[in-house]
């Protein structure tokens, strides 16, 4: 008996003008990867796809292991603690300059191109490769988000 009168009681008070608190709409990182573009070294360019679910952070104006001399141009994309850095590096005009520019790197390759691969404090894992004279593109991201690496470096594309 005591059941039933609480259940009346709830849904008579329910009907005196108690307004019911409205769910909040909380912006979610888009579902879909997004095309974007990244203004490289002079006239060239690069175009990529950043993974669905990460938000657009800073801009990086510094790779970690490469000297200061080279110009580099990025934007950081993150989600919670999980971070990806995609960028250019202007101005490695040989192979041979290229591959000495990281002493910890290994050197490899990519797509025919001349690579390397290094990893910094926390783990974060490096990836540059040459495109072309004048402009090397860079991806890195930290351990969750390294098997993106990969996938992200397959969709760019130099213009």
């Amino acid at each position: 008996m005591r059941r039933l009168a609480a259940v009346a009681l709830v849904l008579a008070l329910g009907g005196c003008g108690t307004a019911v608190p409205e769910s909040r709409v909380v912006p979610s990182p888009s579902a879909e990867p997004v095309r974007a573009t990244v203004l490289g070294c002079g006239e060239q360019r690069i175009t990529y796809t950043v993974p669905a679910g990460l938000k657009r952070g800073d801009a990086i104006t510094r790779i970690p292991g490469l000297p200061g001399r080279y110009e580099a141009k990025g934007v950081a994309f993150g989600s919670a603690d999980d971070t990806l850095w995609i960028g250019v590096v202007c101005g490695v005009n040989s192979a041979q300059r290229f591959v000495t520019l990281v002493g910890s790197a290994r050197l490899t390759t990519y797509e025919g191109l001349p690579a390397l691969r290094w990893n910094t404090r926390g783990s974060v894992r490096h990836f540059m490769w040459l495109e072309r004279p004048g402009l090397a593109v860079y991806v890195a991201a930290t351990p969750d988000l390294a098997d993106q690496i990969a996938t992200v470096a397959a969709t760019i594309a130099s213009e």
